[in-house]
């Protein structure tokens, strides 16, 4: 025997054992006899992509925490020091009230409720995205007769770049406008109805320096009903790159994210306002209660949101303001010419 002729054999000799020799493996019988190997990548990949998934998620869901009951926050919370208030000059404020182009009906109905309160040292504008071709004349007619809408140059949205463009927008026209200085910004949403005399004197008393101020969610972040940020912040959220790659995700969440991952958080002054911010009770969400429960009385309140009715938003306006409530025009699209089809 030629003991030079003899070899090991070879992995191949086992795949073709089952095959005649002048057959060829199919895909079928590889996966079978490569299954383990198949499964491994396979769950590998799986296990990645759940992982980026999670990562998605985390960046995009605000961290709502463990909601505090009202009564705990207004425990905590210290009445309003008129003498302080008194011997400071009127905090001036940008108020963006961000809305859409369908929603006309509630931009006549807040000019003629809580706007006709406005103090002097606040301005104001309705924030909109782009408006859809059928809605372009209504928008264009408001603007002709009240000269209060600023129209993004984006699509409408609510969770994909549209509080970072109007922080962008106020940040090059009033924040940087050194002719006539302001020292906060506020974003505000159509569906709160609020009393802005109490919100200036609120922020009056703060000093507006890394200031951020609202109802605090989660003990992380302020609910986007409502929040006012000093000056700095948002010259910071308009040139830092942070926020304007991670432009989109909860927006309210998102902001604090961004001071979260631009390294700025711990420098940033939290001042929550939460027991004189609530839902509507009819709104049944876990931060509404009824009205008429606010220490000191509802002359205390500042704000009432997720008031979605016509009807209610009224109503707050009369439990919020009392005896100074004067009753709008019922007509409240009287003064709008709205375009054929709406």
């Amino acid at each position: 025997m030629d003991w030079k002729s003899l070899r090991l054999p070879r992995y191949s000799d086992y795949i073709y054992t089952s095959l005649s020799s002048t057959s060829r493996p199919t895909l079928k019988t590889l996966l079978l006899r490569y299954k383990f190997p198949a499964i491994l990548i396979a769950t590998v990949c799986l296990c990645l992509l759940t992982k980026l998934l999670f990562y998605v998620m985390m960046i995009n869901s605000p961290n709502l925490g463990q909601p505090v009951a009202w009564e705990e926050h207004c425990a905590r919370h210290r009445p309003k020091n008129y003498t302080l208030i008194n011997s400071l000059e009127p905090t001036k404020i940008f108020m963006g009230i961000l809305t859409k182009d369908d929603t006309v009906e509630r931009r006549s109905l807040i000019r003629k409720t809580y706007l006709r309160n406005k103090p002097p040292s606040m301005t104001f504008k309705f924030i909109l995205g782009r408006p859809r071709k059928q809605y372009r004349t209504i928008v264009e007619t408001e603007q002709a007769l009240y000269d209060d809408i600023v129209v993004l140059d984006i699509a409408e949205n609510m969770n994909y770049g549209k509080t970072f463009a109007y922080l962008q927008w106020v940040n090059e026209h009033y924040v940087q406008n050194t002719s006539s200085p302001i020292d906060y910004v506020i974003k505000a949403d159509d569906d709160a109805y609020i009393v802005l005399e109490r919100l200036e004197e609120a922020l009056r008393v703060i000093e507006p320096d890394h200031a951020y101020w609202g109802y605090l969610v989660g003990n992380t972040f302020m609910g986007g009903e409502c929040y006012a940020l000093s000056t700095d912040l948002v010259s910071w959220i308009a040139t830092n790159p942070i926020p304007s790659r991670y432009r989109s995700g909860h927006e309210d969440s998102q902001l604090q994210k961004w001071f979260r991952w631009g390294g700025i958080d711990s420098s940033v002054s939290y001042h929550p306002e939460n027991c004189l911010i609530y839902d509507d009770p009819e709104s049944g969400t876990i931060y509404s209660r009824k009205f008429g429960l606010t220490p000191g009385g509802e002359n205390q309140t500042i704000l009432i949101h997720k008031v979605r009715a016509a009807e209610r938003f009224l109503e707050a306006g009369r439990v919020l303001l009392g005896s100074q409530w004067q009753e709008p025009r019922l007509d409240v699209m009287s003064d709008i010419v709205t375009p054929t089809g709406l």
